[in-house]
């Protein structure tokens, strides 16, 4: 992590559980949004880039 470092993200993992059953949807991710940096979530639709519970 630097000065410009903005956000830092380390081994992240989510899962969700609907009817006992667990589904693994992010397994130990990390990353690092910089100063001036653009980051973005790419997927077709449905692909599950936004999830409610």
């Amino acid at each position: 992590m630097t000065k410009d470092t903005l956000v830092s993200i380390q081994d992240l993992s989510v899962a969700f559980t609907q009817g006992g059953r667990e589904t693994l949807a992010v397994d130990r991710i990390s990353f690092d949004i910089n100063k001036g940096e653009t980051d973005a979530l790419v997927g077709e639709s449905g692909s599950g880039k936004s999830v409610s519970a």
